[in-house]
């Protein structure tokens, strides 16, 4: 029974000392990408949300000194709202077509250069600060 109850606590100390490991290892995971690529676009996110906070903060104190503004809007764009549903579905559908493009663009030029260099372009591509153009100009050989 002594025996028994020893490799049980032996047991659970070597699980313990996994967890403890694997929890390390993903703070060091999430610090190094915090360092490498994850330190831009936090800031971005949380530009973007202070912006939020702040424009909503804006629209509930209602000053007087927006008024002016807000009616030009209100007059020229958005006074009919058949319009204005037609007007926010086309720059939702464009923003959307952009970035899909953007997007399958950019992960199209990550694939040619990975493909006519190393894999390590991928790792190079996610650890840079700035996004450089890799393009091989070989020419094609042909078959004499």
């Amino acid at each position: 029974m002594r025996i028994q109850n020893d490799n049980e606590t032996a047991t659970e100390a070597h699980r313990a000392g996994q967890v403890r490991s694997w929890i390390s290892g993903l703070g060091e995971a999430i610090a190094r990408a915090f360092t490498e690529f994850l330190t831009i676009p936090t800031y971005v996110i949380l530009v973007f949300f202070v912006l939020a906070v702040g424009s909503y903060l804006l629209d509930r104190a209602n000053p007087a000194w927006l008024a002016p503004i807000r009616e030009i809007p209100q007059t020229h764009v958005f006074a009919d709202p058949a319009a204005t549903s037609s007007l926010l579905s086309t720059v939702a559908a464009g923003l959307i077509t952009v970035t899909s493009i953007t997007i399958s663009l950019l992960l199209l030029a990550l694939q040619q250069s990975a493909a006519t260099m190393t894999a390590e372009i991928l790792d190079q591509f996610l650890r840079g600060r700035k996004i450089y153009c890799c393009v091989s100009c070989q020419p094609l050989a042909t078959k004499s």
